[in-house]
């Protein structure tokens, strides 16, 4: 047996076996969403980070609004928050980010679903529940 047949016989062995591992324990790679690529240049910019230094996890997002963590890097409390972003004539804007409660005033214009926001603070420092 030559060389070359030899290599072919091991690959299809590791495809057939990497396919079966796929079928048996129903593998599937963690789908990445363009949205999240846009809301990280949106902190890129804001913040003067790489796009490298950001990680964002979408939480709930519909068509227009969407609810969210960001974490810069050096990891910790203090460089992590919730984020709230909008679209705004076809484009993905960063409405609040922070650690605290969402001033009202801020989601308001952006009609953000009761169940993505379930309370903001008033003007007067009241918590509000939507």
């Amino acid at each position: 047996m030559s060389k070359g047949t030899l290599i072919i016989i091991v690959i299809i062995i590791i495809a057939g076996f990497g396919y079966w591992f796929y079928k048996k324990y129903n593998v599937s790679l963690p789908k990445l969403s363009p949205t999240a690529d846009i809301i990280k240049e949106l902190f890129a910019v804001k913040y003067n980070k790489e796009i490298s230094e950001i990680t964002i996890e979408i939480n709930k997002e519909t068509e227009a609004n969407i609810v969210g963590l960001v974490q810069f890097s050096p990891a910790g409390p203090e460089n992590s928050g919730t984020f709230l972003a909008a679209k705004v004539d076809n484009n993905w804007k960063l409405i609040y980010d922070g650690q605290g409660a969402v001033p009202c005033l801020d989601i308001e214009p952006y009609n953000f679903p009761v169940d993505q926001v379930l309370e903001c603070i008033n003007l007067d420092g009241d918590l509000i529940q939507r």
